[in-house]
């Protein structure tokens, strides 16, 4: 029953925002970003969510992921970044699920969905995945660009909402991230795929500079 809930919304997280892989520039400066016509979109709100990304090293992150269907998952999202403001180098990232022979976990070059029952690993760009607008490296985190834009940005109450979608193809899904400026932290994600079902992810409070296990960001050796 884990895997059925969990497949669909590893698939939408690797491939939200992605035109598809034949459309993808590997070439090309990957940068967070909106026109600069968007008029729903709140400079300042951008500057500090990004300011934010910048400033991400060592986290682990306990959630709580709200299915479409309404059936609820517990796991952590974990970040390695070493990186200062300057850094050239890209951070990695790892989702998990209680209980669960799935999870996600990008390398710094490659976004792997893993099925540890199966032995089975799907690789897909990283640059071509919403996990890329955290690990990149923070030299690249730039307020316009052309592959990953930001469509709107607004302050809702206490929370900042950023609207992400791939500039090329905007209908193929979205990403909002809906942050806390007051504990400096991110409060949710909602992403939605093709189809319209919408995953929401509540994250909790982050553990800060935590202890990984070696190759904790490395895909698995299934070959022995």
């Amino acid at each position: 029953m884990i895997k059925t809930l969990l497949t669909p919304f590893l698939v939408a997280l690797a491939l939200i925002m992605a035109s598809t892989l034949s459309h993808a520039n590997a070439s090309s400066a990957k940068t967070i970003g909106a026109v600069k016509t968007v008029a729903s979109v709140n400079e300042q709100v951008v500057s500090h969510v990004l300011n934010w990304i910048k400033s991400v090293k060592n986290l682990s992150i306990p959630l709580l992921q709200i299915n479409a269907d309404g059936s609820q998952l517990r796991g952590r999202m974990d970040i390695f970044h070493d990186g200062t403001m300057t850094d050239t180098t890209t951070g990695k990232m790892r989702l998990t699920y209680d209980d669960s022979p799935q999870y996600l976990v990008a390398d710094g070059y490659w976004l792997w969905v893993v099925d540890t029952e199966l032995g089975s690993q799907t690789a897909i760009d990283l640059k071509d995945t919403p996990a890329w607008f955290i690990v990149q490296p923070k030299s690249e985190i730039k307020r316009h660009g052309t592959t990953i834009m930001v469509t709107q940005a607004s302050q809702i109450d206490s929370l900042y909402r950023v609207k992400f979608q791939s500039q090329s193809n905007p209908d193929d899904g979205f990403l909002i991230l809906w942050y806390d400026p007051a504990e400096n932290r991110p409060a949710r994600w909602e992403v939605s795929d093709q189809q319209g079902g919408i995953t929401t992810v509540l994250f909790e409070k982050p553990i800060q500079n935590p202890t990984f296990p070696k190759n904790h960001f490395q895909k698995p050796n299934f070959d022995g």
